[in-house]
Formats: structure tokens, C-alpha cells, sequence
């Protein structure tokens, strides 16, 4: 059978992607954290089959883990961000745990 390089970079950026719209989006629509959960299943288990019986094994680069982990960071501050927003738009104030909310940006 003819087997292909997995592409490690081109699939960590779509994951990146989609996690980082499933974090930012779950702050207004909480419905999305069940569904996103689903398709990051599913992920999961499609590129596994894939990485053992479709695509050649190859080792990657050690820069492109890296980039994925900083850019799922990057979800995490948007996600926060997101919620401090949304936070501060329903209160119409700053409030305590908008307060915390932001230190807790801040100090992190």
C-alpha cells in the first residue's frame, strides 16, 4: 500500500484552530462545549487510525509540538479575554469577579 507522510504542522493548526474557536465561542454559547468535545473525539480517534495504519511514520520536528503549545496558550488568553468581556458587558461594570477575572490575566 502507498503511504503518505502525516503532516504533523498543516493538522496541529487546523486542532489550534478549532480549539481556539471552541473556547472562544463556548463564553456566549455554552452549547458549543459539548459539540466541540464530540468533534475533537472523533479527531482523535480518525488521525489515530490514520497514524497507524494509513500514513508513514516519520519523526517531526520538535519546533512544530512547540508552536502547537503556544498556540493553544494563545486559545486560553483569547478564551479569558472573551469571558472578561462578556462579563463586563452583562454587569455593565466592573465588578468582584470581573476584578479577579483580570487579576488573575494579569498574574498568569
Amino acid at each position: 500500500a502507498l503511504q503518505f507522510p502525516f503532516r504533523f504542522g498543516v493538522q496541529y493548526a487546523w486542532t489550534a484552530a478549532v480549539f481556539c474557536v471552541i473556547l472562544a465561542y463556548s463564553v456566549a454559547c455554552p452549547l458549543i462545549t459539548p459539540i466541540g468535545l464530540f468533534y475533537m473525539l472523533i479527531k482523535r480517534a480518525v488521525d489515530k487510525y490514520n497514524l497507524v495504519f494509513v500514513y508513514d511514520t516519520e519523526i517531526a520536528d520538535k519546533s512544530v509540538h512547540r508552536l502547537a503549545g503556544n498556540f493553544i496558550i494563545i486559545a486560553l488568553i483569547i478564551q479569558q479575554l472573551t469571558l472578561l468581556f462578556f462579563i463586563i458587558v452583562r454587569s455593565e461594570s466592573l465588578t468582584y469577579l470581573s476584578m479577579t477575572l483580570l487579576g488573575s490575566f494579569i498574574l498568569t
